[in-house]
């Protein structure tokens, strides 16, 4: 498989594909999931293979600075989309370029942290991409009382703190730069169920990537890749990563720049929405791009000393059509518990939304989209908000719209 040609595949010139097109080209051929199913793992799996010490690829942004680690994960019907076969896909190729980068599948923090200490110990630093076909196994297992620190590690992981330090049962476990990618798969209707409010307000959720896909097409036969595809492209991907270590290592590993007519590009991002909670879940939209940029650029030039205008052009393509779902996933499968609603916490929780709110106020349908959708809890929680003075409620015969009264 050669590298695929722009002019012909997107007529964006003559710019080469040394992986990721050929890949998502090459399984859609096999599987009638989702194409941008295949556009993401291939994203996923070229980005965790720049996290490798000797491969290692950091970007001239962030405090600390960002690595191409993603949390990528697939979003659709249950049973019917494809989701595990394109992360298995994706993991075939990781199995043949360094399998060892495979995290484990039990995800304790003691586990998680072995793991990582094995990694830099190997000399590839601690990184690892870590594969949860059944994302929806994590989410209760960070219920479990014996991993109630779990959640935090993998925050600290996927931001890359400098170092990470702990002890544990008096064993001491130091290393720098810890990242972890992620690769993951769950049905709409299990996210519904087992995210929590935590996990979409508390940051777990907006570093991920929740693309959401629906099959167009369907074939009749169950899907069967040859193993020399999946030879032949893990080659085309050795390759270019061996071409970009050779480069960067010369160089003594820079952070790499967009270049500034891909910062152009970074600009055209849209605006924050209004609403504070579909704020908080495209928090890390700018990260996103700026990584997807990245890895194009790599994937078009392994030897590139900045990020160009076409790659940020992909880049912005693939993050709009993710953002454009983003409303969609947070309105059906974000939920609130029953803990949610004990106490006053459903009048703080309005007045924190009102705060944000432009001009202090919102119609009662905002509210009861984005607070909670019980009609008479939040109507009981407006009259309380009231009493205490702390709203107007706007309406002839029944309440319209609430204003937020400034407290002196």
């Amino acid at each position: 498989v050669g590298p695929v040609s722009f002019r012909t595949q997107h007529g964006e010139g003559s710019r080469m594909s040394e992986f990721l097109r050929p890949y998502a080209k090459k399984m859609a051929e096999f599987t009638d999931a989702p194409e941008i199913y295949h556009e993401a793992v291939a994203l996923s799996v070229f980005g965790e293979l720049l996290t490798r010490e000797s491969h290692r690829c950091v970007l001239a942004e962030g405090v600390p600075r960002r690595w191409t680690n993603l949390w990528i994960i697939l979003l659709g019907p249950s049973g019917s989309a494809r989701k595990s076969t394109c992360i298995d896909m994706g993991r075939a190729i990781i199995n043949r370029i360094d399998a060892e980068s495979l995290g484990p599948d039990e995800m304790s923090p003691e586990g998680l942290i072995e793991h990582m200490t094995r990694r830099d110990l190997q000399g590839y630093g601690a990184s690892a991409m870590f594969v949860q076909s059944e994302f929806s196994a994590l989410l209760l297992q960070l219920r479990r009382q014996y991993a109630q620190s779990l959640r935090g590690v993998l925050l600290q992981f996927y931001d890359v703190p400098p170092r990470y330090n702990r002890t544990i049962r008096k064993k001491v476990y130091d290393f720098a730069n810890p990242r972890a990618s992620m690769l993951g798969g769950i049905a709409i209707e299990l996210l519904a169920d087992y995210g929590k409010a935590e996990d979409w307000l508390g940051g777990l959720f907006n570093r991920c990537m929740f693309i959401l896909g629906r099959r167009t097409r369907m074939f009749g036969d169950d899907p069967n890749v040859p193993d020399k595809v999946l030879d032949d492209l893990a080659v085309k991907l050795g390759y270019a990563l061996e071409r970009w270590r050779e480069h960067i290592s010369a160089l003594e590993f820079p952070p790499i720049p967009l270049g500034e007519a891909a910062k152009k590009v970074k600009r055209t991002l849209p605006l924050p929405p209004e609403d504070p909670y579909l704020y908080t879940a495209l928090a890390r939209i700018s990260s996103h791009f700026s990584k997807i940029a990245t890895i194009e650029q790599i994937d078009e030039d392994p030897e590139s000393i900045e990020v160009g205008k076409a790659a940020a052009e992909r880049a912005l393509k693939f993050v709009l059509q993710w953002r454009e779902t983003v409303p969609e996933i947070l309105e059906t499968c974000f939920a609130r518990g029953r803990e949610d609603f004990e106490g006053d916490r459903l009048q703080k929780r309005i007045l924190r939304y009102l705060k944000d709110c432009k001009g202090g106020r919102s119609s009662v349908e905002g509210i009861l989209r984005s607070c909670a959708m019980k009609v008479r809890d939040v109507m009981e929680a407006l009259h309380d908000l009231k009493a205490a003075r702390f709203v107007d409620l706007e309406g002839e015969g029944h309440v319209e719209n609430v204003q937020l009264i400034k407290q002196k």
